[in-house]
């Protein structure tokens, strides 16, 4: 009973971390290394089960904590289990079994290591690490808890930067490692005084206890605002801490970078939703400029920083900043919203919107991360090169991947009916609604009409023009197309039915 104060996808998660090893050595002791693809599937569908069958018999909130016959205090470490955070884990748990999918043949090419084909045994023990990190951002109800989830989900991200055995990919990683370190730093600071003021790292006591303190000029309580808000900021690639981003995608593999792109920029935006709008309300605490003004300057950087790049793995790098903005600008809206007391679109938790436009963000990316890797995977055997001049007419004769690609770029430049269509009209109501200036607003716009340039000029070199010698794409292993049309599906759903997905959060 000692382990059930986890949540159940974690505990599922975790039971495979300890399995996997004995696995890899399995495969080493018998020189067969297809098993602990095969199995890493299998669990990862185990976590979506999981997931699945909680949020169905989802009742009401639990908080789950450990009682090891007192010697653990029961407040110290604790798990929040809500229909939001089962929700978010359980869509997020889709895209990441989608991924293991897709890499379970595409990885043996990425990442070979000798001339037997036998590529990176850790690599998905790095991945199932991170998710459990993610897991445990997600569910904890513990600001330190959250911190060693964080970690817990970054650091293997160093290493899955560098899986591929290049030198490119090992001086990103390095970058990547040097400066996501020092946000940590930031962040554990800001953590440090949140326990200063309030004794504890449980967020429910310390939200309880800042909200009967007068702490609107309390030097630490601003001090903690801004160490997090850097700290998060530069794992996530915010404004300013954005420099490691390009590199990163431009030399990790395809499904490393659906997965980074993603899965931490959700992971930011629960750590700023917990650590920030959780314990410090917009009410008493005006920072909401702060992640207004931030999201449109990091918005402004990475589409116009796409329009310029001719790597394609960089032009997704670039619009991987630009999605993050929006939603920091969300949730700046959001906060603006609440420090006025302005009910949203009849939601009882308006930060529903900025998380379901995370979520569809996830898949949009994921999907185009995917769909590039597969031309990649194919042009390897007649251009070898990612600039996208070489690659162009690489999918003008594949009509289903051609489709799903449209709907990807489209769906993040906000063309209807698209998931990116009906949340960036959710987030020019909610800044009509905050009371934002028109020149916010007229930036956003103009971001949004700059990323439907690069997007669509994407298509019209990849999909739209002619090519003398054109790819074979039906090269690609079955895993890779499977696993493509799999989130395409959801990113359908997730446009075409918002109203419906945003109520089972």
């Amino acid at each position: 009973m000692a382990f059930l104060f986890l949540p159940l996808s974690v505990l599922t998660t975790a039971t495979w971390l300890l399995i996997l090893p004995i696995v890899m050595h399995l495969e080493i002791r018998f020189d067969v290394y297809s098993i602990k693809g095969v199995l890493s599937i299998v669990a990862s569908l185990a976590i979506n089960f999981v997931l699945g069958y909680e949020l169905y018999t989802y009742d009401t909130d639990q908080i789950l904590s450990p009682d090891f016959a007192g010697v653990i205090p029961s407040h110290l470490v604790e798990f929040s289990v809500t229909r939001l955070n089962l929700t978010t884990a359980f869509f997020s748990s889709v895209l990441f079994t989608a991924i293991i999918f897709y890499s379970w043949k595409y990885m043996r090419w990425e990442t070979l290591l000798d001339d037997n084909g036998t590529y990176k045994l850790y690599y998905y023990f790095l991945m199932f690490t991170s998710f459990m990190g993610f897991q445990v951002i997600v569910f904890s109800n513990d600001a330190f808890l959250l911190f060693f989830g964080w970690e817990m989900m970054v650091v293997p991200g160093y290493a899955l930067v560098a899986i591929r055995p290049t030198r490119h990919a090992a001086r990103a990683s390095y970058s990547y490692a040097i400066i996501s370190s020092i946000g940590s730093i930031f962040m554990l600071y800001g953590i440090s005084m949140i326990y200063q003021l309030t004794g504890t790292f449980n967020l429910d006591i310390a939200a309880t206890m800042i909200a009967s303190a007068d702490l609107s000029r309390d030097f630490s309580a601003w001090f903690a605002i801004v160490m997090i808000t850097i700290g998060v900021g530069v794992t996530a690639g915010f404004i300013g801490f954005q420099t490691w981003i390009p590199d990163a995608y431009s030399a990790a593999t395809s499904p490393v970078g659906g997965f980074v792109s993603g899965t931490f920029t959700i992971a930011a935006l629960f750590a700023y939703n917990n650590l920030i709008l959780r314990l410090f309300s917009p009410v008493v605490f005006d920072y909401s400029w702060l992640f207004i003004v931030g999201g449109l300057a990091t918005m402004t950087v990475g589409n116009f920083g796409a329009v310029v790049q001719r790597d394609v793995r960089r032009i997704l790098g670039y619009s991987s900043i630009g999605q993050r903005g929006y939603i920091l600008y969300g949730f700046g809206l959001v906060s603006l919203a609440t420090s006025a007391g302005t009910e949203l679109l009849g939601l009882t938790e308006p930060m529903v919107v900025v998380i379901y436009f995370a979520i569809g963000f996830t898949f949009l990316e994921g999907n185009l991360f995917l769909i590039i890797g597969k031309v990649l995977y194919v042009a390897q055997f007649e251009v070898n090169s990612r600039d996208i001049i070489d690659l162009r007419g690489s999918l003008s004769n594949t009509p289903h991947t051609a489709m799903m690609m449209i709907l990807s770029a489209l769906g993040l430049a906000g063309i209807p009916p698209t998931i990116g269509f009906s949340t960036k009209i959710m987030l020019l109501f909610i800044a009509g609604e905050s009371g934002v200036d028109w020149w916010f607003i007229l930036l956003f716009l103009l971001n949004s009409i700059v990323a439907l340039i690069y997007y669509s000029n994407l298509l019209r070199i990849l999909l739209f023009t002619k090519r003398e010698d054109p790819l074979d794409m039906s090269m690609s292993p079955g895993t890779v197309n499977t696993a493509i049309f799999l989130v395409s599906i959801i990113c359908i759903l997730f446009g075409l039915a918002p109203i419906v997905i945003i109520s089972m959060f």
